[in-house]
């Protein structure tokens, strides 16, 4: 895949699956995540950079380089696709990962195959993120049962920007519709 991947906990994980998929999909670049301004430097080269999140007990440990990511100034980091694998996820832990922000949660088996199709839905697909004072990432309501986005911060009362945009490989993030709305 004609694109970088920034791995972020696979340098503490015993058994990296992070390192070993993203070799497997065939990552132009494998990178371990660092910093912002390492990530903005080494992510020049290629139009679209995929984050993919080593599985974790309490996924709220990423909120703050989910944040740092989605509130990048560079479009191509902001609307970067962030991948989360986890062996088994509860509920509550699906529940957790999408108010941060992920766009995919993956679980085992994990497959070099499957998961390429996966990814592959991150681009050069129309895809909607909302963004409101508390949350900035993909809209799920219509892919979720209500009892995994019942506490999700929604549009609700308060205002929320609404984005559409398509992911290329070749021409990187490209804005698509951009709105306000009043819930």
């Amino acid at each position: 895949m004609k694109s970088i991947v920034f791995l972020i906990g696979a340098d503490e994980a015993p058994k990296s699956n992070a390192k070993q998929l993203a070799t497997e999909i065939g990552f132009s670049e494998i990178k371990n995540y660092s910093n912002m301004v390492e990530i903005e430097q080494q992510s020049i080269s290629y139009p679209v950079s995929f984050f993919l999140f080593e599985q974790i007990s309490n996924v709220n440990i990423y909120k703050e380089v989910i944040e740092s990511i989605r509130s990048c100034k560079r479009l191509k980091l902001r609307f970067s696709p962030l991948i989360l694998l986890s062996d088994s996820p509860t509920p509550e832990f699906i529940r957790q990962s999408i108010t941060i922000g992920f766009d995919d949660i993956i679980s085992q088996p994990y497959q070099g195959s499957c998961i390429k199709k996966r990814l592959a839905k991150q681009i050069d697909h129309s895809i909607t993120y909302y963004e409101t004072p508390k949350f900035f990432g993909p809209d799920r309501r219509r892919n979720s049962d209500n009892s995994l986005t019942t506490n999700i911060n929604r549009r609700g009362i308060e205002k929320c920007r609404q984005f559409k945009f398509v992911r290329n490989l070749t021409n990187g993030i490209s804005i698509t519709k951009e709105t306000i709305d009043a819930g």
